[in-house]
């Protein structure tokens, strides 16, 4: 059997349209619609689209894209994101990016950390997972909220001995530490920079850029949106053109398999003629219910389908028979001219 599945889309698109651009990629990303937590009734068309409910996942340009294609970050994304420290040894964190769509309308942020405020130093009686000593940070164990420098240890009581130990208040693994301390609480200060276009945020801080962020040059991968899609379904690009890796027809399964929790070959063929027919509501909660009328309104669907069938279980066989290239060419001429 094979179902259209919305987490197929990405290698999908690629079945139908090998060798494509990266800008062409994103442009076929974006004409799909899917709706992983939306229900569609029986009487809505196949092409219905809630724009508010939809997945993002396809929509996000060429930030998406390269979530997509599980691209790996770049040497200098990591060096920007390396963080640093201030004189009393506390962590300085690096820019960090974060849209904002409270208002309805998306504005791109960034926190910008500046440095941290040592405040008056206090007596407190608190515990720690850790053994703790002075200069370190102490953070409030339940709340993360609360954070010192510890100044002076006055005293420390161990709760438990070893870490597998029962904590009567907080169970296995518990704190094991209780002191009495002085500490000097700090908190971080920083500013927000806002803008109100992605060009414009690239433009001041180009290292939030796609290109500066993904290694756009390489080579081959796998996709990225769940566990089934990384077993097995990979791409290529050759002269910055994607396509479906060649073993991928080797790796995947001939359809949806649920003991080994893996799609197959006819599961992205109907996903590709999903989208050839516009038919979204299939690729939506539950849509799969609608696979019988699928199958009858789209005819052409289903005789690929049918073919698809065919082409997976005649190539397993083979194998299995360990059948050469003309074995199998005329053990499939009979029921080529019956389907």
């Amino acid at each position: 059997m094979g179902y259209p599945y919305h987490t197929l889309v990405t290698p999908a698109i690629l079945l139908d349209n090998p060798g494509i651009t990266r800008e062409e990629y994103i442009q076929l990303l974006d004409r799909v619609h899917t709706h992983s937590l939306y229900e569609f009734g029986k009487g809505c068309r196949w092409s219905s689209v809630k724009r508010k409910v939809e997945d993002n996942c396809y929509h996000k340009g060429i930030k998406g894209l390269a979530e997509l294609l599980n691209l790996t970050t770049t040497q200098q994304w990591r060096d920007f994101n390396e963080v640093g420290s201030d004189r009393n040894g506390l962590v300085i964190r690096p820019p960090e990016y974060f849209p904002d769509d409270r208002s309805g309308k998306i504005v791109h942020k960034v926190w910008v950390h500046e440095k941290n405020v040592l405040e008056s130093e206090r007596e407190v009686e608190e515990i720690s997972w850790g053994k703790l000593k002075v200069g370190e940070v102490w953070e409030e164990v339940m709340m993360g909220s609360e954070r010192g420098v510890v100044q002076k240890i006055l005293k420390e009581t161990c709760r438990r001995k070893e870490r597998d130990e029962e904590d009567e208040d907080f169970g296995e693994g518990g704190p094991r530490y209780k002191y009495k301390m002085v500490i000097a609480p700090f908190h971080s200060k920083g500013r927000v920079e806002k803008f109100a276009t992605q060009e414009g945020l690239w433009s001041k801080w180009p290292q939030f850029h796609p290109d500066f962020v993904y290694d756009w040059k390489q080579s081959q991968g796998t996709f990225s949106l769940d566990m089934f899609c990384s077993k097995g379904f990979a791409w290529v690009k050759v002269n910055d053109r994607y396509s479906l890796a060649p073993e991928t027809f080797d790796r995947i399964s001939a359809g949806s398999n649920t003991t080994a929790m893996s799609f197959g070959y006819t599961d992205l063929v109907l996903t590709a003629e999903a989208i050839r027919n516009r038919a979204w509501k299939i690729l939506s909660y539950k849509g799969l219910k609608h696979s019988p009328r699928f199958m009858r309104y789209f005819p052409e669907a289903r005789k690929r389908y049918s073919r698809a069938v065919w082409d997976s279980h005649t190539s397993l066989s083979a194998k299995q028979q360990n059948m050469t290239i003309s074995d199998l060419l005329r053990f499939r001429i009979l029921p080529c001219n019956v389907i």
